[in-house]
């Protein structure tokens, strides 16, 4: 026996058309990161390409500094007209830049090193570059391209989440400050070395477990703890750190804004 599509059950899935709230929040999210980036560059905090220009290139800091804060400068351009010409098939295509410069930038950080794992960055920095990626490839596939985005954002998400949970299973030192920092200055926890390693496996396992879940079904649950759980990582840099490290959180806007669209703004249609 057959049954009529109309009697199939309805199932949800994101909202990504042209006049969804979902392409905005992502075209605010990816000016959010490139803000950081800006900020971190105004203040010498060193990235991938200034490594790469300073040390690979043989520029000096002088010259080196004013090429990629032209960069950004460049790109944050390119992305606000994205954002405010975003109705237009074309106009989100200038969310283009924001994913070649974010690429790039993590590759860059991968060839230069000098930080823990950074030949991991192109898939710790996946939903960065990955989110400009998505509005272009909407612009581009429309109305065809939603299932391809949505996979796109699914396996970001996992890469984002498997490597982070591996560096945590490996006790990066950074992520056992931000335990510890941030334990003493929220509760007055002065947690110790071995506190914080063995926390941090708990830490690390779940996100891998996460990370691998959300590839095989984007339950809404998993989607929310990952928004949920990529805010908390990302304010962990201020509360460890201090307010001054805000742009680290601006950085990874998309890591809890993109699980958050995905969740949030939702439709139901027939299988």
């Amino acid at each position: 026996m057959t049954f009529p599509l109309a009697e199939s059950p309805a199932r949800s899935i994101p909202d990504f058309s042209p006049r969804s709230p979902a392409r905005l929040i992502f075209s605010i999210a990816v000016l959010v990161t490139l803000i950081g980036a800006l900020v971190t560059t105004l203040r010498g905090g060193g990235s991938g390409w200034g490594a790469w220009l300073f040390l690979d290139q043989g520029l000096t800091h002088r010259n080196a500094y004013q090429i990629e804060l032209s960069l950004v400068l460049a790109t944050l351009v390119f992305s606000v007209a994205g954002l405010l010409l975003r109705r237009w098939r074309w106009g989100t295509c200038l969310m283009f830049p924001a994913f070649a410069f974010l690429l790039t930038e993590a590759c860059l950080i991968a060839k230069m090193g000098g930080v823990g794992h950074a030949e991991w960055a192109p898939a710790a920095h996946a939903l960065r570059y990955g989110t400009p990626l998505a509005l272009v490839l909407l612009a581009m596939k429309e109305p065809f391209g939603e299932a391809q985005v949505i996979m796109l954002l699914r396996v970001s998400l996992a890469f984002v989440f498997v490597t982070h949970g591996a560096e945590a299973l490996l006790h990066y030192p950074r992520f056992l400050d931000l335990l510890i920092g941030s334990g003493e200055n929220l509760l007055g926890w002065r947690m110790t070395e071995s506190q914080a390693r063995s926390l941090l496996t708990v830490i690390g396992w779940v996100d891998v477990v996460v990370g691998i879940a959300i590839l095989i079904r984007p339950l809404p649950a998993l989607l929310w703890w990952m928004a949920i759980w990529g805010l908390v990582t990302a304010l962990s840099r201020m509360t460890s750190l201090g307010w001054d490290a805000y742009r680290d959180v601006l950085i990874r806007a998309t890591h809890f804004v993109v699980p958050f669209v995905l969740v949030w703004f939702r439709r139901k249609t027939e299988p």
